[in-house]
């Protein structure tokens, strides 16, 4: 059985808090879910946030292409629960998203799997 979030995990590019991004996965990709964020005012607002499995999948491969492309540091690298909560999947628009997820996946067939991120020594 292929699991949607298990493919999101493997392409997902930092991996901590597991438990807690399947939570947040469930909550999104079932019935949607609601979170709280804050305008450039300060003001609170909800947002309500829902998707299909493939437009986060599409989402973390085009993700991971920003953070190879710019050799990003894993500790500036979103969780995946906090990038699922704030609804990252949607900052680009559905072209670009798919232009990168389509240069993520040539990366990973030309390197035989997944590309390394960079780095970063303390």
């Amino acid at each position: 059985m292929n699991d949607p979030f298990e493919n999101f995990w493997n392409i997902y590019p930092r991996k901590c808090g597991k438990a807690m991004a399947r939570a947040k996965w469930k909550q999104i990709t079932g019935n949607g879910m609601q979170a709280k964020c804050r305008d450039r005012d300060g003001n609170v607002m909800d947002v309500d946030l829902y998707a299909r499995p493939e437009d986060l999948i599409e989402g973390a491969k085009a993700y991971r292409y920003e953070c190879v492309d710019a050799e990003t540091p894993q500790h500036f690298i979103a969780h995946p629960s906090t990038w699922l909560n704030q609804g990252r999947w949607d900052d680009l628009s559905a072209d670009e998203r798919a232009d990168k997820a389509r240069k993520m996946d040539a990366i990973t067939e030309r390197t035989g799997g997944k590309p390394r991120l960079r780095a970063v020594k303390w």
